[in-house]
């Protein structure tokens, strides 16, 4: 049995990161070309999964024990479930607005890359949706990157 086509995904496997991977960079899809490498578009995935870790303080799919189990239910189309507001973390569980950042997050996960939005479209719709009292106080994002200010602590993620 040929198992090179597989190494990729059973690395990830090993490193656990398949619950923040975009679809493509795990599967083949043909609508997305033949090539599994990582771009602008994975990164809005990724973004949209780092944000749900911020706000539940949990990594994707965490109700899942095993990242094989994660991979499958990528493969079907799956996404991490919304989380219930005893789950959420901070000053996010009390706003009013977690159904508009739930929304963001699905938005950036759509399986095609092509409907994901942009980082200056994240931006419009982050700044529009997030004010005070949010448990984030700044999310600036530019062609390179996305940083995230909670006051405490800043997550800067670049973008390949």
């Amino acid at each position: 049995v040929n198992h090179e086509p597989y190494q990729d995904i059973m690395f990830s496997l090993q490193g656990r990161r398949t619950r923040w991977y975009a679809p493509e960079l795990l599967f083949a899809i043909p609508e997305c070309g033949d090539s599994l490498r990582a771009s602008r578009k994975t990164d809005i995935f990724a973004f949209g999964r780092t944000m749900l870790e911020i706000f539940t303080e949990a990594p994707p799919f965490s109700y899942i024990a095993h990242d094989a189990a994660v991979v499958v239910d990528l493969f079907h189309g799956g996404f991490p479930r919304r989380p219930e507001a005893i789950e959420l973390h901070g000053q996010v569980a009390e706003l009013e607005m977690w159904d508009t950042l739930w929304e963001v997050m699905e938005r950036c996960w759509f399986r095609q890359p092509k409907n994901r939005p942009s980082a200056s479209m994240l931006v419009k719709d982050l700044d529009i949706n997030l004010s005070p009292p949010t448990r984030v106080r700044n999310i600036s994002i530019s062609r390179d990157e996305a940083v995230i200010d909670s006051g405490y602590s800043e997550l800067v993620i670049e973008f390949i």
